[in-house]
């Protein structure tokens, strides 16, 4: 999933909790998946594949 999956399905995406922020901000520092982390923290938004898989 990336930032495109993000803005395609943003309709079904659910705020960020404080646990998602802790763990997106950790591999921000680890630069895993940097640039989606980001966009997830900026947008405070998060999509589960589960209904990714639903929707196609």
């Amino acid at each position: 999933m990336g930032i495109d999956d993000l803005k395609k399905y943003s309709s079904y995406t659910k705020t960020l909790e404080s646990n998602d922020i802790k763990k997106a901000r950790n591999m921000i520092e680890r630069n895993v998946h940097s640039e989606i982390m980001k966009y997830m923290l900026d947008h405070n938004e998060k999509l589960e594949q589960e209904i990714i898989s639903i929707k196609r």
